[in-house]
């Protein structure tokens, strides 16, 4: 999700990074920086990170998360909303 934000906020220089098309479609929900989710014909396609990523990118909350200013900000953002979310494999169980 970091990379994801610093490749919308443009930090990286746009010729060396994976293109992530913004969504055209406005709902009255979700945020300004929506990712449109293309449809794959191949498996291969399916698992780039361009495609992985876009769901999760879409479910984050505009407030807290994807208006950031800074990374760390989004970083600690992302972090206090992530806590909140259930786990569905908590590694710390298995030492």
């Amino acid at each position: 999700m970091i990379e994801t934000f610093k490749i919308i906020k443009k930090i990286y220089d746009e010729e060396t990074v994976p293109k992530l098309t913004p969504s055209s479609i406005q709902y009255t929900r979700g945020h300004q920086h929506e990712l449109l989710r293309k449809n794959v014909r191949y498996d291969i396609r399916k698992y780039y990170l361009t495609e992985r990523i876009v769901n999760m990118w879409n479910s984050l909350i505009r407030c807290c998360t994807v208006n950031s200013s800074t990374i760390n900000q989004f970083k600690n953002r992302l972090d206090r909303h992530w806590s909140k979310q259930e786990m569905k494999y908590n590694y710390r169980d298995f030492k």
